[in-house]
């Protein structure tokens, strides 16, 4: 017994770029293993992934989506009731609670893949005063009654 946990904790640890989707067998039903693995390769291609972070975020954002379906699956099956139970509204509730935290899982770390693969601002501004700031919106509608000038 202590044989088989050291063999499997020995093989969470190690970490092969090659061989991946490891963890699948822990967290993602059965039913949903070889399309969440492919989902991670995709993300993998389509991001040009090469750390270890940024593949370990794919499967992150792979196995949060594969949860999400799972969740869903499970409140679709169960919200059609026919007696509506204390019990059943309690597991509702628990299930609403679990997809939220799923989502949050998964926008989190599609932004996180995103903020890490976009490529680096860089501004060289020369004066003595210069503003700044963040999400500044520029508009330019210019109306027949407005003088502007370049």
């Amino acid at each position: 017994m202590k044989k088989e946990e050291n063999q499997e904790s020995k093989e969470l640890c190690r970490v092969d770029p090659d061989s991946l989707h490891t963890f699948l067998k822990w967290v993602v039903s059965q039913d949903l293993q070889p399309k969440i693995a492919e989902f991670v390769k995709t993300l993998i291609i389509e991001y040009d992934c090469q750390t270890s972070l940024e593949r370990s975020l794919c499967e992150v954002i792979a196995i949060s989506h594969g949860r999400l379906i799972s969740t869903s699956k499970l409140m679709n099956e169960d919200f059609n009731l026919h007696y509506p139970s204390k019990e059943k509204i309690q597991y509702l509730s628990i299930l609403s609670k679990e997809l939220d935290r799923e989502n949050r899982n998964y926008l989190t770390a599609i932004n996180t893949l995103i903020e890490i693969k976009s490529p680096k601002m860089t501004i060289n501004v020369n004066t003595e005063n210069a503003f700044l700031s963040q999400n500044q919106q520029f508009n330019n509608n210019q109306w027949k009654n407005e003088n502007i000038k370049d």
